[in-house]
This record gives C-alpha cells, structure tokens and sequence, in this order.
C-alpha cells in the first residue's frame, strides 16, 4: 500500500492497481457525470480489463482506511501519454485529481521519460494547464462518437519535477478537480484496441 498523502480534507493513498480491480476502476469509470449527456458517446461500450491494468501503469486514490476508490489513473510509457484518469463524482473537492496528476508525474521521472502526452476532454484543459501542461494542438473530431474536437497537450517532465513533487503536509490546491473527470484522451481512440476492450454487440452501438 502506498504512503497516505495529505489531501484537501482527508489523508489519501495512492497505490498500485491491481488487475482484479479492473472492473471497479470500469465502474468508476462509467459513473462519471461528467460523461452523461453530450459526452456519453465516448465511453458507450468500453471497460477497463485485468490485461490492461497489468500491461500499463495504473494507480488508484482511496483513503488511508479503504473503501470506495476516489479515483484512477493509467500512464502508458510508449509512447508515453496519460490514458485514463476519472475521480468519482462523490470525491470531488477532496484534492484527489491533483493529487493523482502529481503521482502521474513522478512514476514518468521514474520511468525515465522525457514527458507525457494528454488529450484532454476541453473542460479539463484548464485543469492540466494549472499544473503545468502547456499546449501543443487541437485534435479535430471524429464522429460519431467524437463529435467535438479536443486539446493537446504536453507535460514536460523535468529529473528533479520540483514544481510538483510531493511532501507530506503541504497544502495542495482543490480546484478543478472535477475536470479531472472529465478526461476522455487518448484512452478512448488512440488506443481504443489495445488498452480498452469493447464487449461484444447484443444481436441485433
């Protein structure tokens, strides 16, 4: 289990997934509100499987005493690009997001690389921005199920990564943390084959 981290209001810990818990993190995943309504398309038909979860870097948030998981992320190393990252609605405000973002970028210093990709859901980009992605392009749609377009942007990962490393106590910045669920990325079309499996259609998108 990974050190608590103090968050906004509660101590959080960040841990390796596992693949069992592949099916929470598909569940927490589809529960965003943030993906009802105009975005919903995107994640219609996708879940998050043990392969994957044992094939990338993937990380959870819950509180030091377990229980409900506050949030996720999955950084894919080659190339290198932040894949997935929800925090549950009813997580928000608990300082979780940055917290997860933080942890996203030390794992990538240690991994060795130079930066980390991140297609952001346009809500999100302020988020990203905040903790210093800067801005590298606008994907266009691709619809159906993407009908809108979508920031590009680009975390440089600096050895030391001084500005966000993490201290026990220090006070970390609530906000946005509800963009943070928001991101849709590359996780659902880049690697739509790959990292996430699509059940099969019902008989009879």
């Amino acid at each position: 289990m990974g050190a608590p981290i103090l968050g906004g209001m509660e101590p959080i810990t960040i841990r390796r997934a596992a693949p069992t818990e592949a099916d929470a993190l598909t569940r927490l995943m589809l529960g965003s509100s943030a993906y009802q309504g105009a975005y919903a398309s995107i994640l219609q038909g996708y879940r998050v499987t043990a392969d994957y979860v044992a094939r990338h870097l993937v990380f959870v948030a819950e509180g030091v005493d377990g229980g409900p998981l506050l949030g996720f992320y999955a950084l894919i190393c080659d190339p290198p690009e932040l894949d997935l990252a929800f925090v549950a609605d009813e997580a928000q405000g608990k300082g979780a997001g940055r917290l997860l973002i933080t942890h996203m970028l030390n794992e990538a210093q240690a991994a060795g690389l130079s930066g980390v990709r991140v297609v952001s859901h346009p809500p999100s980009e302020g988020f990203y921005r905040a903790l210093g992605a800067r801005p590298t392009g606008i994907l266009p749609p691709t619809p159906p199920r993407v009908p809108w377009e979508r920031p590009e942007l680009w975390f440089d990962v600096q050895p030391a990564a001084s500005h966000l490393k993490r201290h026990e106590g220090s006070d970390f910045t609530r906000h946005e943390d509800a963009d943070l669920t928001r991101h849709e990325g590359s996780d659902l079309t880049r690697h739509e084959d790959a990292d996430l499996t699509r059940p099969a259609p019902a008989p009879g998108p």
